[in-house]
């Protein structure tokens, strides 16, 4: 099946396109700006309600929501959906704040998280939340927790979001997120 496109998809693709372009001319924080105020319009009416079936195919774009850190090029907010379990997102700060934009609204089953070593030694993440967009354009709190004492968390859950929010925080220690897998 054709997929649709709406005015955010031409929307997101727009302002890619447009940062892409004037990343020469312009300040990386100042296109990560641009880029942040059409991801917060989350939920907006003209995003599609789709399948569960079709998250799998769907285009997930993340991006680290820090505006006072530089980009850790050698580990992206991108690695969170790259769906290589080697691989993660490290923002250089005893804090991380990712969002995960689905493009559309799916209906979820679940979503894990892979900490490896950041959810399983003491010294790394001490709380985090999970948070979705829903059609409304409102962040609700999907799931939260302290320290996750595992590689792995889980939440199961049965929300229709647009995007997804990663927050977490550690006491001192720098921490990072190997991959969102979102089902």
């Amino acid at each position: 099946m054709p997929i649709k496109l709406t005015k955010t998809h031409s929307r997101i693709a727009g302002v890619i396109a447009g940062t892409v372009m004037l990343a020469g001319m312009i300040s990386f924080g100042t296109a990560r700006t641009l880029i942040k105020n059409v991801v917060q319009q989350c939920g907006s009416e003209d995003r599609i309600v789709r399948s569960n079936a079709e998250l799998l195919v769907a285009l997930k774009t993340a991006h680290n929501n820090m505006v006072l850190q530089e980009p850790n090029e050698k580990f992206p907010a991108r690695n969170l959906v790259d769906g290589n379990f080697d691989t993660y997102a490290y923002p250089n700060y005893h804090i991380l704040d990712y969002t995960v934009d689905l493009v559309d609204l799916y209906p979820l089953d679940k979503v894990t998280v892979v900490w490896n070593e950041f959810g399983d030694q003491s010294n790394y993440v001490s709380k985090w939340y999970l948070e979705g967009c829903t059609q409304a354009g409102k962040w609700i709190i999907i799931a939260r927790g302290g320290p996750p004492r595992s590689k792995v968390t889980v939440v199961k859950t049965k929300e229709t979001v647009s995007q997804l929010r990663l927050r977490a925080g550690a006491e001192r220690d720098w921490i990072g997120a190997y991959e969102m897998k979102i089902e």
